[in-house]
């Protein structure tokens, strides 16, 4: 089997963990990033490296770069190494004529989006912190710790910007509405994707197409 990894993250040490075992089991792995000198596309477990521009910043050129790394190496299968590549690769995979070994699209982001996930849980039967949009109205009934989160770190269409916000834990009221801003200020992906989480409760803001 001919296997194309694509690991935008330099230091994932995950991605390098799966070139390697791919490789012992007789897998011809190639490594798609932006640059060649992450752990993986710089690993002696890989055969080939492309030149594949991050999701976030080229969602077009991801895609053509994907199938023309294809085209050259006959790849199979196609494993992403975060969070931006696998829904890059989830939304364009009728362009790319291999095998992205993930169900439909919405399911894709069901999965990713942590408020439909947490909400998801809960319809279930599972415990799952209260987890709401942070609005105006729900910051106001902030009364203590809370844990300030995006919703979804990049999904294609949205502005780019880094692929991730770190997660913060705030005591009050205050710091979560100015952690709240900082994340809205960095962009769509950020305003419209925060999501908080307080002892039994969670927030998060609205998206709107403008990203306020």
């Amino acid at each position: 089997m001919r296997v194309l990894l694509i690991a935008q993250e330099g230091t994932d040490r995950g991605a390098l963990a799966v070139s390697r075992a791919l490789a012992r089991a007789g897998w011809m792995v190639g490594c798609g990033s932006s640059e060649p000198t992450g752990l993986a596309a710089a690993s002696r477990s890989t055969s080939h490296w492309h030149r594949i521009p991050a999701p976030s910043r080229d969602f077009k050129g991801f895609v053509e770069a994907t199938q023309a790394a294809v085209d050259e190496r006959g790849y199979e299968v196609i494993f992403p190494g975060g969070d931006a590549e696998t829904l890059a690769l989830s939304a364009g995979r009728d362009r790319i004529n291999a095998c992205v070994p993930y169900p439909p699209h919405e399911a894709v982001m069901r999965a990713f989006d942590k408020l439909d996930l947490a909400e998801g849980a809960v319809k279930a039967g599972l415990s799952a912190p209260r987890t709401v949009l942070a609005t105006d109205e729900e910051l106001a009934r902030v009364s203590g710790p809370v844990v300030v989160k995006s919703r979804l770190h990049w999904a294609p269409g949205l502005q780019a910007g880094s692929l991730r916000q770190p997660t913060t834990v705030v005591s009050n009221q205050e710091e979560a509405r100015q952690r709240v801003m900082e994340m809205r200020r960095g962009g769509p992906n950020r305003c419209c994707k925060t999501w908080w989480r307080a002892g039994s409760c969670t927030v998060m803001p609205p998206w709107t197409a403008t990203g306020t």
